[in-house]
């Protein structure tokens, strides 16, 4: 049977439960021969903010759910779950992460199945900046400024021009033919 790649959404009132967001990759990731697992969690169409206790719970959750060799796909506070996951001793074989809202110098930690993570960003996205305002919480501004910490498996990927909103534009309809098939290639073929 094929591993799973995790789809983790970010939070978003008009992108309910990643649809019209990672969602839009499976397709893709599909044809790369990984089977989709859809990770939902609440968002604040549910009244909830994100904070730091719901996003350690699902952090958690998803380490649970997830087997050693899955890969995982995390946009915005999807990122950060997925982060938290590997904490919690999930061992992804691939990592991507679009427009992080992470510390940008956090540690990973490593496991022997990871092979890398990779980090989109773009310079203009405002989102991270904002979720850096809180400085006791891991969010921050990884998406905005890319990874600089020191662990030796990331790798940046800078989307240098924007052409819409630069925090969701990746899942654009009319762009995700364009940006789809680049993120998902640093999935391996399975």
């Amino acid at each position: 049977m094929s591993p799973y790649c995790f789809l983790v959404h970010g939070w978003d009132k008009k992108r309910e439960y990643g649809a019209g967001s990672v969602d839009e990759l499976a397709p893709m990731v599909k044809k790369r021969g990984w089977m989709v697992a859809d990770y939902n969690w609440v968002t604040l169409r549910r009244g909830l903010l994100p904070g730091p206790g719901l996003i350690y719970e699902e952090g958690a959750r998803l380490a649970r759910v997830s087997k050693p060799g899955d890969a995982a796909i995390g946009h915005s506070a999807g990122a950060a779950i997925v982060y938290l996951a590997m904490c919690h001793g999930a061992e992804f074989r691939r990592v991507i992460l679009l427009n992080p809202t992470l510390n940008r110098d956090v540690e990973f930690p490593d496991c022997d199945m990871l092979e890398s993570i990779w980090v989109f960003s773009s310079p203009d996205d405002w989102i991270p900046w904002f979720a850096s305002l809180n400085p006791f919480h891991l969010f921050g501004k990884m998406g905005k400024t890319g990874y600089t910490g020191k662990s030796p498996k990331v790798g940046n990927i800078v989307k240098t021009k924007t052409l819409g909103n630069a925090h969701t534009e990746f899942f654009d309809p009319d762009k995700i033919d364009v940006f789809g098939p680049t993120i998902v290639s640093c999935l391996p073929l399975v």
